[in-house]
C-alpha cells in the first residue's frame, strides 16, 4: 500500500488546522494526477476502509498530500461491493480551491479614483482624434458606476490591483510581460482574474508549485530538457489529432482609446457704457418694475411705487435732482428732439396723439414704462414698440455722460481632456489562413497597443488562432518521469514526421509500477503544417513508387507480347518447311 497524508481542512488559510493522519489504504494503481495547461489540475484515488482515523478523515474540503503537492477533496463516492467498503476520491490542487473561493470587491481592494470627472466610454468609438476635437468635449462632471476606468498593467499589476491575499498563497512572476489596458472598476473572483490574465496575455502559463502560483511567459515555462520521443522506441502508442473549431482569422478591429489634454484659448469681448452715472439711473429705474399702474399716482417726487406713465419718468428724474413736467403734455417740452439712433440712458420717448404716453430709455435697445391700467411697470424692447419721437433733457444727458463705449477683450485658456481612437473600426482577415482553412470570424477585437492600421493587423494576427489546434498524445512506459512545460523532440519515422512539441498536459500515476503515464503535446501553429507536409511527402513517395511499378509492369507486358509474337512466327516457319 501507499502512504498519503490527510489533513483536516485546507492548508491555504493562515490559521489552517494542523491535524494530520497517514492514509495507508490508497490503492497505488488508482492514484492519478491530471494536469492541463491553464485548465485542469486534479487528482483521483481509491482507498479501502481499513478502520483508520485517516480513512475517516476523507471528507470534502480536507486536504491530501500527493506527490509533494496538496490537493483538496471535492467529491467522494463510497462503494459497497463484495463486503469491502471503498471510497473513490476526486481532488483539486489547493490553488484552485483557494482561487474559486477568493473574491475581490473593487470598493474595498481596488485602487482607483475618478478625479472628479467621468468620461462616456462609448463617445469616442470609431472617432479619430480630429473628429473627437471637432465634435467637442465628451467629458461630464457627473460620476457613473457604469463608466469604465482603465489602467495600463502587467500581470503583477493585475494581481496587486484586484487581489489582497489573506492566506499562505504567494505569487511569483517569470519572464517579461508588456503592459495592457485593463478595466479596473469591476468585481472579479480570482478565477476571473486568472482568465483576465490569460485572455490579455494569450501565451501566458499559470502553474502552481505548492502554495506559490507562478505566472510565466511562454518562453520561461516551456524549456527544452533534451527529451526525445520516438514512436516505437520511446513510446508504444501515439495518437495525433487536430481540430479546426478553435480557428479565428477574421474580425472587426477596434482601435484602443487614447486620452489627451487639449488646450484652447477663448477671447471674449464686452462693450461697456462709459457714462458717469448711467448705471445708477438704470438700476433705480429697474426697481420700479412690477409696481401696478396707478392713474394720477405720486409724481414729481423721489418715489418708488405705483403711478402712471408720466409719474414714473418724473419720479426717476426727481431721484437724481432733476425737475421736469408732471404730464406728457409738458414733459415733451423739457428737452430737444433727437434721432432714434442717438437714444441713450434717460432719453424720453413720446407717442402721439397728444402725446398720450411717455417711456424712458435704459439704453439704445430697451425702455421702461407704466403701460396702462391693470398692468404693471415693465421693461420692453424699443424696436417692438417704437415711440413717435424722442427728446433729450440736457440735465439728464450731463448726468449719464456722453454715450461713448469701449470694448474689453479677455483671453482665457482652458484645458480639456478628450478621448479618441487612432483609427476608425475596420474589417480584417488573415488571407493566408482564410485561403488555407476558410473564413472563421470572431467577435470585435479591441486592440491594446496598435496606433496605425498596419500595427492593428499585426496585433490581430498575434491574437488570432490562424491554424487548427494540433495535439499528440504519447503513452510511456510505467515509471517514466514527465516534466510540465517540457519541450520534446517527437519523431514518427514511418511518415517522416520530426519536430519539437510542448508538453501541455499529462496523466501520471506517481505510485504505480504498472500504469503507463501519458503526455499531451502541442506547439506553435506550424506543427500542423509540418504534419501535413510529412503526409504529403509520404503520399508523393507512394505515388512515385506506384508509377514506377506501373511502368515496370507495362514494360513486362510489352516484353511478353513481343516474345509471344516472335514464338508464333518461328512456329509458322517450321510448319512451312
Amino acid at each position: 500500500m501507499t502512504a498519503l497524508v490527510v489533513r483536516q481542512g485546507t492548508v491555504w488559510p493562515k490559521n489552517a488546522p494542523t491535524k494530520t493522519a497517514v492514509l495507508q489504504s490508497a490503492l497505488p494503481d488508482s492514484i492519478t494526477i491530471q494536469w492541463e495547461v491553464n485548465n485542469t489540475y486534479q487528482a483521483q484515488f481509491t482507498a479501502w476502509d481499513d478502520g483508520s482515523e485517516a480513512f475517516g478523515m476523507l471528507a470534502v474540503q480536507n486536504s491530501v498530500l500527493i506527490n509533494g503537492d496538496w490537493f483538496v477533496i471535492k467529491q467522494l463516492q463510497p462503494n459497497y461491493t463484495g463486503g469491502t467498503n471503498t471510497m473513490d476520491v476526486t481532488l483539486n490542487h489547493v490553488y484552485l480551491d483557494w482561487a474559486s473561493r477568493n473574491y475581490s470587491y473593487y470598493g474595498n481592494t481596488m485602487k482607483w479614483t475618478m478625479n472628479g470627472k467621468t468620461y462616456n466610454p462609448d463617445a469616442s468609438e470609431g472617432l479619430t482624434k480630429d473628429e473627437v476635437i471637432a465634435k467637442g468635449d465628451t467629458s461630464s462632471d457627473s460620476s457613473s458606476d457604469n463608466t469604465e476606468v482603465t489602467e495600463s498593467l502587467d500581470p503583477k499589476g493585475v494581481i496587486d490591483h484586484f487581489i489582497s491575499p489573506q492566506a499562505n498563497i504567494t505569487f511569483s512572476y517569470h519572464g517579461d510581460f508588456d503592459k495592457r489596458t485593463i478595466v479596473t472598476n469591476q468585481d472579479l473572483s480570482f478565477m476571473d482574474v486568472l482568465s483576465l490574465i490569460t485572455s490579455n496575455w494569450t501565451t501566458a502559463v499559470i502553474f502552481p508549485k505548492g502554495l506559490d502560483i507562478g505566472i510565466y511567459t511562454s518562453a520561461e515555462f516551456y524549456q527544452n530538457h533534451g527529451t526525445r520521443v520516438d514512436y516505437l522506441h520511446d513510446t508504444p502508442q501515439m495518437q495525433l489529432a487536430y481540430d479546426t473549431t478553435s480557428i479565428t482569422n477574421g474580425a472587426r478591429l477596434i482601435s484602443p482609446t487614447a486620452t489627451e489634454d487639449i488646450s484652447t484659448t477663448t477671447t471674449t469681448s464686452e462693450t461697456v457704457n462709459t457714462g458717469s452715472r448711467a448705471n445708477e439711473v438704470i438700476a433705480f429705474a429697474e426697481k420700479q418694475v412690477g409696481y401696478p399702474y396707478v392713474w394720477g399716482g405720486p409724481r414729481g417726487v423721489d418715489y418708488i411705487g405705483g403711478t402712471d406713465c408720466s409719474g414714473l419718468v418724473s419720479n426717476i428724474y426727481k431721484h437724481f435732482g432733476i425737475t421736469i413736467g408732471l404730464t406728457t403734455y409738458t414733459q415733451c417740452n423739457d428737452g430737444s428732439r433727437i434721432s432714434r439712433s442717438e437714444v441713450q440712458t434717460g432719453d424720453l420717448g413720446f407717442y402721439n396723439p397728444g402725446p398720450h404716453h411717455v417711456v424712458m430709455a435704459l439704453d439704445n435697445n430697451r425702455a421702461i414704462q407704466q403701460p396702462q391700467p391693470g398692468q404693471n411697470c415693465n421693461i420692453f424692447n424699443i424696436s417692438a414698440y417704437q415711440p413717435d419721437y424722442w427728446i433729450r433733457n440736457s440735465q439728464m444727458a450731463a448726468l449719464v455722460g456722453t454715450p461713448t463705449t469701449s470694448t474689453e477683450n479677455e483671453a482665457e485658456t482652458n484645458t480639456t481632456s478628450i478621448s479618441y481612437s487612432y483609427f476608425t473600426p475596420f474589417w480584417y482577415q488573415n488571407q493566408t489562413s482564410v485561403d488555407r482553412w476558410g473564413l472563421f470570424a470572431t467577435s470585435d477585437m479591441t486592440l491594446s497597443t496598435a496606433q496605425t492600421v498596419d500595427d492593428a493587423k499585426k496585433e490581430a494576427d498575434s491574437n488570432f488562432n490562424l491554424n487548427p489546434t494540433f495535439s499528440l498524445i504519447a503513452t510511456f512506459e510505467s515509471g517514466e518521469k514527465i516534466v510540465p512545460g517540457d519541450v520534446a523532440h517527437i519523431t514518427i519515422k514511418s511518415i517522416g514526421y520530426s519536430t519539437d512539441l510542448n508538453l501541455v498536459g499529462y496523466q501520471i500515476y506517481p505510485y504505480s509500477k504498472t500504469q503507463q503515464p501519458t503526455g499531451t503535446y502541442n506547439s506553435n501553429p506550424t506543427n500542423i503544417l509540418d504534419y501535413q507536409s510529412a503526409i504529403n511527402n509520404r503520399l508523393d513517395g507512394s505515388v512515385k513508387s506506384l508509377s514506377s511499378q506501373l511502368e515496370a509492369s507495362t514494360a513486362n507486358r510489352q516484353w511478353i507480347t513481343r516474345k509471344a509474337v516472335e514464338r508464333g512466327n518461328d512456329d509458322g516457319e517450321e510448319n512451312a518447311t
